[in-house]
C-alpha cells in the first residue's frame, strides 16, 4: 500500500504491507551534487584505467616505430602515454560529474512522476 507523497513526508517512505523484519522503502529523491561527486570519482578511476592502457599502447607503438627506423624518437610515445595517464582521469572526472548531475536531475523528475525505486532493507 503506497500512498501519495504529502508535503512534509520524508523521502524514504516505508511500505505498510510488509511482514515483520522486512522493510521496503521508496527512493523518491537523490542529491544532485552527491550523485555527481560519486560519478566523478568512478569516472576518474575508469579514466585512469583507460589512460594506463593508452600509455601501454603508445609505448608499444613508439618502440615499434623506433625499431623500424622511422626516423622519429620513441620519446613522443612515452610523453603521450604520461599525458594520457594524467589528462584522461581529469577529463573523465569532469564529464562524469556533469553526467552524474544530469542523471540525478532526470531521476528526481522521473521519480516524482512514477514513484521511484523500491529498496528492500532487512
Amino acid at each position: 500500500m503506497v500512498t501519495k507523497k504529502r508535503k512534509n513526508e520524508p523521502f524514504f517512505v516505508p511500505y505498510l504491507d510488509r511482514s515483520p523484519g522486512e522493510y521496503m522503502t521508496i527512493l523518491r529523491h537523490v542529491g544532485v551534487v552527491s550523485v555527481a561527486k560519486i560519478m566523478a570519482v568512478v569516472a576518474a578511476i575508469f579514466g585512469l584505467i583507460v589512460g594506463v592502457i593508452f600509455a601501454l599502447f603508445a609505448a608499444v607503438a613508439g618502440s615499434a616505430a623506433g625499431s623500424m627506423g622511422m626516423g622519429q624518437s620513441p620519446l613522443w610515445a612515452g610523453g603521450l602515454g604520461v599525458a594520457a595517464i594524467v589528462i584522461f582521469p581529469i577529463l573523465y572526472g569532469i564529464f562524469g560529474f556533469i553526467y552524474g548531475a544530469i542523471l540525478a536531475v532526470i531521476y528526481n523528475v522521473a521519480a516524482n512522476v512514477v514513484g521511484g525505486f523500491d529498496l528492500d532493507f532487512q
